[in-house]
């Protein structure tokens, strides 16, 4: 579902409330930082992927460290301008 390579968080399968609460413990910005969250190999969305997004930008705001999302798929695109917060991708 998650893995670390390098300085990149791959993610994969889908990223629904179901499944988000292991995936939004990962630290981020720690001793091996992470920098990318890929979600090219992300499946299904729901509105807790948007709000998982939001919380990790919060998250690396507070260690001021930049963050940012590859591969983001066309339906996260939908959920976020739906909810105003397309910029964010």
């Amino acid at each position: 579902m998650i893995r670390i390579e390098n300085d990149r968080l791959l993610i994969s399968g889908p990223l629904t409330l179901e499944t988000i609460g292991e995936i939004a413990a990962t630290p981020l910005c720690a001793e091996q930082p992470v920098r990318v969250i890929d979600l090219g190999e992300v499946e299904k969305v729901d509105s807790a992927a948007v709000a998982l997004l939001l919380h990790w930008l919060r998250q690396v705001a507070q260690k001021e460290c930049k963050l940012t999302f590859a591969n983001v798929p066309k339906e996260l695109h939908s959920l976020a301008a739906l909810y105003d917060v397309a910029d964010i991708l």
